[in-house]
């Protein structure tokens, strides 16, 4: 309005203008509303600022301070942060400007449960009619995972040197996710831990470390560690208390009452005591052996205690007729004298085999069954012993003796015909057949046949002798001796024959030799000088006696006279 004293139209005096302030409205939106999240997982806030209008919106600032535990992340340009609490400058914000921010933030164990987080945004020039809409809360759930272990042996009671398992179980009864879940478990002392161990696990010394991973929830892992007891005392005594540990970086330290459990197993030690055992066997389990050759007994001295055996003794009286020719091993270990084979040994550490050979040869004195016995003692170690038979097969030569004729006439031939037979069941070595033939009868030939060629006999003046060789049991050689009867063989002429071979038993040489008797007929006038002892034989005047005797030489030119 205006006025004046001299104004005398007043009716425009006065006027109006009219202006409209308009004033900003804005609005807040913050997300996550809701959902969950495994606790060390990274999520964003999100922060959308409008305006609604219809005046532009001075020195836009948001507030937002995030929740104690919730790590902060990066924070968009314009913002800035003490401590929990967020800043951000927006400027001026247009009508129907939108803003968003993110604010990223990592979870922790310690931040279970519910997160709420609430944002606010001014300007300089927005009434305070305007403000309802300027804060919004968002919030989310943050689950934790609940490790539990459980930890038992294969039993309560092992011994000392037993295999057993310590078996470890985890369940993660949270509703979050169990991440980089990991078990350490160190093994007491005593107890040596086996390899391989199950996949993902490690040990240094007796620490054991299993890398689980990551544990869903309701999910349950089984890990069995083997391990194997001290056989005796300290390891081996009393009980074992191993305890188990299970972890999860993100699991609430408030959760922790059930991620450890103990194990205990008690462990009897083994005894430290000596014991042996001994074996006797022969060598290629041989159970016959023919008299003459060679074979050998084994001996083994096995130290089957927990503790050394000391001053060990083993004895081994071989059987009569058993030529010892070794002992493996010799002096100072093993000797022998005679029959007897003694070997000392100062210590056999336990779980040790001790060797000791024996080569011997059969004699025909050991025809038949031989069983021989060897012994092992030691300091608190009753005598044990252990024995092996075998069979000695010996030969038992029979000799049969004929002549092709009972007379034959001066100057005619006739032929004496022996049988070598072998009824023992030994084959018979190196036989050799003798037939001194009495003066008077002059040798034509003399041959020897197993059934195939004949072979020739030695002759040395009145003397054959054959080389027949091995007779296998059952198996027979006959000699044929042709002679020419002269007239200095008048009468009745009488012949032995022997054969004895270098295995046969002295016990049955009483058929090895047998005798015949042919007539020799000579014309008148001729003599009967075949019964004149002192003629024929030489250093006789007695006739050869009905029984023929084997002498220790058989073969003795003079003896095998005195004889056949």
């Amino acid at each position: 309005t205006v006025s004046a004293d001299q104004d005398s139209d007043a009716s425009d005096d006065m006027d109006s203008a009219v202006l409209t302030v308009d004033c900003p409205d804005l609005e807040l939106e913050k997300t996550p509303d809701g959902g969950t999240i495994t606790a060390g997982d990274g999520f964003n806030w999100t922060i959308n600022v409008t305006n609604n209008g219809p005046g532009e919106a001075k020195d836009v600032t948001v507030t937002d301070t995030i929740p104690a535990g919730l790590d902060i992340g990066t924070l968009p340009a314009g913002c800035s942060r003490v401590g929990q609490a967020i800043t951000c400058d927006l400027g001026d914000m247009a009508d129907q400007a939108t803003v968003s921010l993110s604010i990223p933030v990592t979870t922790d164990a310690d931040d279970c449960g519910l997160q709420i987080n609430p944002a606010s945004v001014t300007a300089s020039n927005e009434p305070s009619s305007a403000t309802g809409n300027n804060g919004d809360t968002g919030f989310i759930i943050v689950i934790c995972p609940d490790l539990e272990i459980q930890k038992t042996p294969d039993g309560g009671l092992v011994t000392g040197g037993q295999t057993f398992n310590w078996t470890l179980k985890v369940t993660n009864n949270g509703a979050g996710t169990a991440s980089g879940a990991v078990i350490t478990d160190t093994i007491p002392s005593g107890l040596t831990i086996e390899t391989p161990l199950p996949a993902g696990c490690s040990a240094a010394g007796q620490d054991v470390t299993c890398l689980l991973g990551d544990l869903a929830p309701a999910a349950m892992t089984t890990v069995n560690i083997t391990v194997t007891a001290d056989e005796t005392e300290p390891g081996c005594s009393g009980t074992y208390t191993n305890t188990g540990v299970v972890m999860a970086t993100n699991e609430p330290s408030d959760r922790l009452d059930d991620n450890m459990d103990d194990g205990t197993v008690d462990c009897i030690p083994i005894l430290q005591e000596p014991a042996l055992e001994i074996l006797k066997t022969i060598e290629g389990g041989l159970t016959t052996i023919t008299a003459g050759d060679a074979f050998t007994y084994n001996l083994t001295v096995i130290s089957s205690g927990t503790a050394p055996a000391e001053n060990v003794f083993v004895n081994d009286t071989v059987p009569a007729g058993l030529t010892i020719t070794d002992v493996r091993p010799g002096a100072p270990d093993c000797s022998f004298i005679g029959q007897d084979v003694q070997c000392f040994f100062a210590a056999l550490p336990e779980g040790t085999e001790t060797f000791i050979e024996i080569d011997v040869t059969a004699t025909p004195a050991a025809c038949g069954l031989a069983s021989n016995t060897g012994t092992v003692v030691a300091d608190d170690v009753e005598e044990l012993e252990s024995t092996a038979s075998i069979f000695v097969l010996c030969p038992d030569l029979e000799v049969l003796k004929t002549a092709s004729t009972d007379e034959v006439d001066a100057g005619e031939t006739f032929s004496w015909e022996i049988t070598v037979s072998n009824n023992g069941a030994g084959t018979a070595t190196n036989v050799v057949f003798q037939d001194p033939v009495p003066s008077g009868l002059t040798i034509q030939s003399a041959t020897w046949t197993t059934g195939g060629p004949n072979n020739a006999c030695n002759v040395l003046g009145q003397d054959v002798t054959c080389n027949i060789g091995d007779l296998a049991s059952a198996e027979s050689a006959t000699v044929t001796i042709t002679v020419l009867a002269t007239t200095s063989a008048c009468g009745e002429v009488d012949n032995g024959a022997a054969a004895v071979p270098d295995n046969e038993a002295t016990s049955t040489l009483g058929d090895n030799t047998d005798r015949a008797t042919v007539t020799v007929i000579c014309p008148d006038g001729y003599p009967d000088v075949a019964n004149a002892s002192l003629r024929l034989y030489g250093e006789h005047d007695q006739a050869p006696p009905d029984v023929y005797t084997a002498p220790s030489d058989p073969f003795d030119p003079t003896a095998s006279r005195k004889g056949p």
